[in-house]
């Protein structure tokens, strides 16, 4: 009947920790971002002898805190499961992250990916696709190019270098003026 999430539940929930996983102490975080939260009156916090439980600031919401902290409702079975292992990553779905960055995803481009899935490392398609977002060409064949572009020219130092041959050392020593140049 009443609306609440538990800390142990919050705590538990791998897509919510691994905002906090950057940081030493993620349980410290999640309890600081709450009680920011309960300061600005978003959510409504109370604590049981099984645990903390949270709820939205509604007002059905007030009306079961209220009832809770009188004792007229009693709650059971809360959650009090904590897990510490916070460092599970998420695999990375390139069709996923095509469809919600690029487009729809239609049997050609799918065809296209799993091509591209063949030939490149799956973070590389993926930055590619961030790429081709970072510069609003939204187009399998760009993402494409960047790919092929990364395979000849590779992508040690992370930079876009569009006109790589103009940074060729060999074009001073080669060439129609190679004559002229001393080594």
């Amino acid at each position: 009947y009443p609306r609440y999430v538990s800390f142990s539940e919050l705590a538990a929930n791998t897509s919510l920790m691994s905002n906090y996983k950057q940081t030493e102490e993620p349980l410290n975080e999640l309890t600081a971002a709450l009680k920011l939260a309960m300061e600005h009156k978003i959510i409504l916090g109370l604590s049981t002898e099984d645990g903390d439980i949270y709820f939205l600031n509604t007002e059905a919401d007030r009306q079961s805190a209220s009832k809770i902290k009188t004792g007229e409702l009693k709650i059971t079975g809360i959650n009090n499961v904590i897990d510490d292992t916070v460092d599970v990553e998420q695999p990375i779905n390139i069709f996923s992250l095509y469809e919600e960055n690029v487009g729809m995803l239609t049997p050609m481009i799918a065809e296209g990916l799993k091509d591209a899935l063949e030939l490149y490392p799956e973070t590389w398609i993926a930055d590619a696709i961030q790429e081709s977002v970072k510069q609003n060409i939204r187009k399998l064949s760009y993402i494409t190019a960047v790919l092929e572009r990364w395979g000849k020219e590779g992508r040690s130092d992370g930079t876009y270098r569009r006109h790589f041959e103009e940074d060729d050392p060999k074009k001073y020593t080669s060439g129609k003026y190679g004559k002229f140049v001393q080594h």
